[in-house]
C-alpha cells in the first residue's frame, strides 16, 4: 500500500471519527458513504483473538523462534495496512472532535444544527 492510500485512509478516518462525535450520524455511515464499508467490516472480522493461542505458547516456551512463526501467521490474517491507518484517524478525529464541536455547538447552534441535518440526509442517499 502506498503513502497516498495510507493518507486517504487516515483521512477517510478522520471523517469517520467526527460523524462518532456529531449527533445523529455514525462512523458507520460514513464508511458506507466513503465507500469503505465493506472493507471496514473485514478489517475488524480479521480482529480475532486467533493469535493468542500462538502468542502464549511463544511466551510459555521462553520466546523460542521455533514458535514464533505461527505467531507470525496468527498475526498476518489480520488487516493491519487498513485498520492502522483507518483507526489512526478515527482515534485522533474523536479525541480533538470531541474537544471542538461541543463548543461549536453552544456558540453556533443554527449553524451546527443544520449542518448535522445536511449530513443525515446526505447519507440517507447513499444507500437509497
Amino acid at each position: 500500500m502506498s503513502h497516498i492510500e495510507r493518507m486517504k485512509l487516515v483521512a477517510k478516518g478522520l471523517c469517520m471519527g467526527v460523524a462518532d462525535v456529531i449527533p445523529g450520524v455514525s462512523g458507520g455511515t460514513m464508511a458506507m458513504v466513503l465507500g469503505i464499508y465493506i472493507r471496514f467490516i473485514e478489517g475488524i472480522r480479521s480482529l480475532n483473538l486467533g493469535f493468542m493461542k500462538p502468542a502464549i505458547a511463544w511466551v510459555i516456551s521462553g520466546f523460542k523462534r521455533d514458535r514464533l512463526p505461527a505467531l507470525k501467521k496468527a498475526l498476518g490474517t489480520i488487516h493491519w495496512g487498513f485498520l492502522v491507518p483507518l483507526g489512526a484517524g478515527i482515534v485522533v478525529a474523536i479525541g480533538v472532535g470531541s474537544k471542538v464541536i461541543p463548543d461549536l455547538m453552544e456558540s453556533y447552534p443554527e449553524i451546527m444544527r443544520a449542518f448535522f441535518f445536511g449530513l443525515v440526509l446526505a447519507s440517507i442517499s447513499v444507500p437509497y
